[in-house]
């Protein structure tokens, strides 16, 4: 797909998530272009444009609007979330914000190891927002978003004999 907006909607089953881009900057962050990385099997997923690699680097990050999965979880439902192409010395953290635009309140930080991780959110109902930034030893650590995995329903069978 390559680049997209600084905003951009994924819908599945009338459920949508929205995801953004930005920049962090010491007073107000700067929006920035997404980039869809589906080409390259081992970096499939949402990056950013402005990173060289297409990937969430120290310098920026991805926030999404869980507003729209949130209210259609299942109880007791924790959904995950999949960080791709984590190098040695890289890693990723986790916020947590109600703000758009706001990186948030540290919720979770990764270490280098394995190169795909995928981590369980059960704080999810505290924020409308979850950031994703880049995180590790090194100066050019860079990350991609594979995924978000949630539970919306439960199917019952009908049983006409009870």
């Amino acid at each position: 797909m390559g680049h997209l907006g600084i905003s951009n909607n994924y819908s599945l089953n009338g459920i949508t998530l929205t995801a953004y881009g930005f920049i962090k900057l010491p007073t107000n962050n700067l929006p920035t272009n997404l980039y869809s990385n589906n080409i390259i099997s081992d970096k499939n997923g949402l990056g950013l444009a402005i990173d060289v690699d297409h990937e969430i680097n120290k310098s920026t990050f991805i926030q999404l609007d869980l507003s729209g999965i949130i209210s259609k979880l299942v109880d007791g439902s924790v959904p995950n979330i999949t960080i791709k192409d984590i190098q040695k010395h890289e890693g990723f953290s986790l916020y947590g914000s109600n703000e758009l635009g706001s990186q948030g309140v540290l919720l979770y930080s990764s270490k280098d190891s394995p190169n795909i991780q995928n981590v369980p959110i059960p704080y999810i109902k505290d924020y409308r927002f979850i950031s994703i930034t880049a995180s590790g030893e090194l100066d050019a650590a860079n990350i991609i978003l594979h995924s978000i995995d949630y539970i919306i329903c439960r199917e019952y069978l009908y049983n006409p004999t009870n």
